[in-house]
């Protein structure tokens, strides 16, 4: 291929990558779900253990494969309630251990839950250590309704952040 030619083709790749954009999510639409009889609702929840792995946060992702919100928004208004169909679903759950900004840990897990209608379900977890936890959902009378299902820690994405930054991103109270 001659310089030429070569030359022709850096504006066109170059411009044709800025055409990527990320992929399309696909929110939870819980009003139209709280309008539904005998639906179901499921919420997070906060426990206070020791220190520095307290405290412990578990809030929802996604359920059925649908985001319930942005991360920040979810992790600061954690118990929030969602209303789900009665019936089974997947939910994604995020469980943080210890204070917020770049000391915190994190990690992930997917629940399968058989929501009853009219139950009131809450995200539990507790942690074993630096890098272990487990998550499941309780119902309204404290008894386990789904596996409890081991997650591994990782490093909150703060960390190694300068405070300042490490702060905004972690604030309920900043947008």
């Amino acid at each position: 291929m001659s310089r030429l030619n070569i030359l022709l083709l850096v504006p066109f790749v170059t411009l044709s990558g800025c055409a990527i954009v990320g992929p399309k999510l696909d929110f939870y639409d819980s009003a139209l779900i709280a309008k539904e009889p005998n639906r179901a609702i499921i919420s997070g929840s906060k426990t206070q253990g020791q220190k520095p792995l307290s405290p412990i946060l578990i809030f929802m992702d996604s359920i059925d494969k649908k985001v319930t919100g942005q991360a920040k928004e979810q992790r600061c208004s954690f118990n929030k309630p969602f209303p789900v169909s009665p019936g089974k679903h997947e939910l994604v759950v995020v469980i943080t251990a210890g204070e917020t900004f770049a000391s915190s840990r994190f990690g992930f897990a997917a629940l399968q839950v058989n929501a009853m209608p009219n139950a009131k379900l809450i995200l539990k977890g507790e942690v074993s250590s630096n890098v272990s936890a487990k998550v499941w959902a309780e119902d309204s009378n404290g008894a386990i309704v789904t596996e409890q299902v081991a997650v591994t820690l990782k490093d909150s994405p703060s960390k190694g952040m300068p405070i300042g930054f490490a702060a905004i991103e972690d604030s309920c109270s900043l947008p």
